[in-house]
């Protein structure tokens, strides 16, 4: 069972991310981004059909000023860079969240090298996560022996007891810095 778990977890840091070296320095249209989230994030989706990143999202945080309002038909590489904190985002915090931590990134107008530093220094947390991984096996194989479907089912609670905790410490910031700070 602990190799089982630790081949599942593991294979999770294993995935492709975008990170700022992928974004080339010059301007890019739509197609071209949706192609780049495709290619290197296509593997965080569950579901063939899913889409990562499509034409309508992208114009909705453009529209709500969640990325920096577009010029032209172009993203240039800090917009595209907003995309990537949105999408590591998204499935965690709301879009009302989303909105206000963006918001404050762009009204701080911040260098591009700054949010380029920004997401690989995030980055780290596989490290992080790999600690945890390993720690998580270990409870798990001497917690829950050998009933494979409790086993499971136990490891599921656990790890989202955990992602629970760590999305309530994300909006416990957002409500008690983001916020308090824009009033």
């Amino acid at each position: 069972m602990k190799d089982t778990y630790n081949k599942l977890l593991k294979d999770i840091t294993m995935q492709t991310n975008i990170l700022p070296s992928d974004i080339p320095d010059i301007d890019l249209y739509i197609d071209q981004i949706i192609k780049i989230f495709e290619d290197k994030i296509g593997e965080f989706r569950r579901e063939n059909n899913e889409k990562i990143l499509t034409k309508s999202m992208v114009n909705n945080y453009s529209k709500e000023k969640i990325i920096e309002q577009i010029k032209g038909k172009k993203y240039s590489k800090r917009q595209i860079l907003e995309l990537i904190i949105i999408f590591n985002m998204k499935s965690i915090l709301s879009g009302k969240d989303i909105s206000k931590v963006m918001k404050k990134l762009i009204e701080s107008n911040p260098e591009t090298k700054y949010i380029e530093n920004l997401i690989n220094n995030s980055m780290d947390i596989y490290e992080i996560y790999s600690y945890t991984t390993d720690e998580l096996v270990k409870r798990f194989d001497s917690t829950y022996k050998n009933n494979i479907e409790f086993d499971s089912i136990a490891a599921i609670l656990e790890l989202s007891i955990l992602s629970n905790l760590f999305k309530k410490a994300a909006e416990k910031i957002i409500d008690e810095i983001i916020d308090k700070n824009n009033n």
